[in-house]
């Protein structure tokens, strides 16, 4: 993991941490690889000169953290004044020419003046119409940044709401065109800009965590496989729908005929070579009856003899263990080959435990699944067929990893859930307690356990692994396991944001005091630090890490810049 800097140049770190306070920016890695992907994310409420909107600040962080699990290199920004979205803007532009996607999310105030679009930051006045081009930022420089991306820029603006500041601008000259909401554009090529109202309309705010904007986008975001033209039609009904049609989303500019997908379409299994697939999951197990099953149903593959010699190799292993044989043994060597399902079946029955007992259940399954063969069942079906009995996790776990959408995938999910509450049930009473205490520990370095790691699966440690495995889609048993403790050791950064007390709302690693919409002293806000053991998650919210000395907040794990 690349050590986390930032850069203090010609600021001490008293005025940077005030800047981060103030602004609640989150800082960029250091330099590293190019990023195929990378966005940028503002969303302004806290205005001082007019009214604050709640929403601005939520859509954004949610959409952060949608787009950080699109694979994302993400920058977020939250009530952002004039020098902060500079800043943000000067340090993304070069990020964006190296990268294949570059995206823009703003959410906030916007206004058109004499056809020009401007983005409002949280410290505009505003008072005259002059001020716009010295207080604003311009929208048609974004759309240059992002035209650098070799295959998509895309600019997203929920900005196009009710303006206050419209109705207190002063124009210097009485023939200045100045317009509600924002104003048609026509983008570069390979440039697409989404508004969330119509050129010339507005937009709601709605009542919720989101704007009806927002909310649409997040929905569809991460669907697989929705070609990116798609998805904002799609944005679109949705909104029409949600405010009776009052509000309609439009989006400008077009695309070559290439798809480009936000979320690519799952990987098809070729079909071609079934045997191979079917190999794929049995060539490492150590469980003999899978590897005999494979051999009855693809007899002519050519990789039978490797699944013989895997067999041979599995036996040699336990030829020490051999005794005399039994009546039962002598009853297997005559019935091991046939074809007879009765005979067979008679022989589990009457044997019930003996060592041949499996085999013989094993070749009744392979004898009955080489029949559904024939019939030319789907090739998941008839690869369950093959494992469904076996207890080996790692094969069961590559059942689910090739075949994701099978009908028998939940089958496959409760026989791993069966196989593993049985191995926690065996462990030692101190080997539970040690995995447990693994557990918290780990939930904790990733911020989504706050507890103590006192070794007990209780409800609480429960609950910090549902957390963490609906913000990471990692798709687990409940069960206590060594698999649960290395998922989360795989997570080099911090999942689980904290939240604050009733009456405070976060603002980089801090916790302020709600006050009122009249903020022209803020540095009289009240403020209180929080405590680690008090960061708890939402699924809403990104994650943060640790504030260090200088106050740069980390977000995402992709390091610090300088502000």
């Amino acid at each position: 993991m690349p050590v986390m800097r930032c850069a203090v140049g010609l600021w001490g770190w008293r005025t940077i941490a005030a800047a981060v306070v103030a602004t609640g920016i989150l800082c960029f890695p250091p330099p590293a690889a190019a990023q195929a992907k990378v966005a940028l994310v503002i969303g302004n409420g806290s205005y001082r000169a007019v009214p604050e909107i709640s929403n601005p600040p939520n859509d954004a962080t949610d959409m952060a953290a949608a787009l950080l699990r699109l694979g994302f290199s993400v920058r977020l920004v939250t009530d952002a004044s004039y020098d902060t979205m500079r800043r943000a803007l000067l340090e993304f532009s070069p990020k964006a020419r190296d990268a294949e996607m570059a995206v823009v999310f703003f959410a906030g105030h916007g206004m058109e003046l004499e056809g020009e679009n401007w983005l409002i930051p949280v410290d505009a006045e505003l008072k005259t119409d002059v001020a716009v081009e010295q207080e604003a930022i311009s929208l048609r420089a974004i759309m240059l940044m992002v035209s650098a991306a070799s295959k998509l820029g895309l600019v997203v603006l929920d900005a196009c709401r009710n303006n206050p500041f419209f109705a207190k601008i002063k124009r210097s000259i009485g023939t200045r065109s100045l317009v509600r909401g924002l104003s048609r554009i026509e983008p570069m090529t390979n440039v697409l800009v989404a508004y969330a109202a119509k050129d010339g309309t507005t937009a709601a705010d709605g009542g919720g965590r989101n704007s009806p904007f927002t909310r649409a986008l997040l929905n569809h975001l991460e669907t697989p496989g929705l070609e990116i033209n798609f998805l904002f039609r799609n944005v679109r009904d949705d909104v029409i729908a949600a405010t009776g049609s009052e509000q309609e989303p439009f989006t400008y500019g077009s695309l070559s005929k290439q798809a480009i997908y936000l979320k690519p379409p799952p990987a098809v299994l070729v079909a071609s070579a079934p045997d191979q697939t079917a190999w794929s999951l049995v060539n490492e197990t150590t469980d003999k009856v899978a590897l005999k099953r494979f051999m009855a149903l693809y007899p002519d593959s050519s990789l039978r003899q490797d699944a013989e010699a895997r067999i041979a190799a599995l036996e040699t292993l336990q030829a020490a263990k051999q005794m005399p044989p039994t009546a039962d043994e002598v009853t297997w060597q005559l019935l091991k080959d046939t074809t007879d399902d009765a005979a067979l079946k008679r022989f589990a029955a009457r044997y019930p435990t003996s060592p041949r007992h499996e085999d013989a259940e094993a070749r009744i399954a392979t004898l009955a699944a080489a029949e559904a063969v024939k019939s030319g069942p789907p090739l998941d079906v008839v690869t369950w067929e093959m494992v469904k009995d076996s207890k080996d996790p790692d094969l069961l776990q590559r059942f689910i990893k090739l075949f994701p959408s099978s009908a028998e995938r939940g089958k496959a999910e409760q026989h791993l859930a069966s196989l593993s509450a049985a191995a926690t049930k065996s462990a030692n009473p101190s080997d539970t307690h040690e995995l447990a205490r693994s557990l918290q520990i780990e939930l904790k370095r990733v911020g989504c356990f706050d507890g103590a790691a006192n070794g007990k699966f209780d409800e609480a440690t429960k609950r910090a692994w549902d957390k963490f495995t609906k913000l990471t889609s990692i798709s687990m048993s409940d069960d206590l396991s060594a698999d649960a403790i290395n998922a989360v050791r795989g997570i080099d950064k911090r999942i689980c944001p904290f939240a604050c007390p009733d009456g405070e709302r976060a603002q980089g690693e801090r916790c302020v005091a709600v006050g009122p919409t009249h903020r022209s002293e803020p540095h009289k806000a009240e403020v209180r630090k929080v405590a680690p053991k008090r960061r708890i998650t939402t699924r809403a919210e990104p994650s943060h890490s640790n504030t260090n000395q200088g106050g740069c907040n980390v977000d995402y794990g992709f390091g610090c810049g300088g502000n």
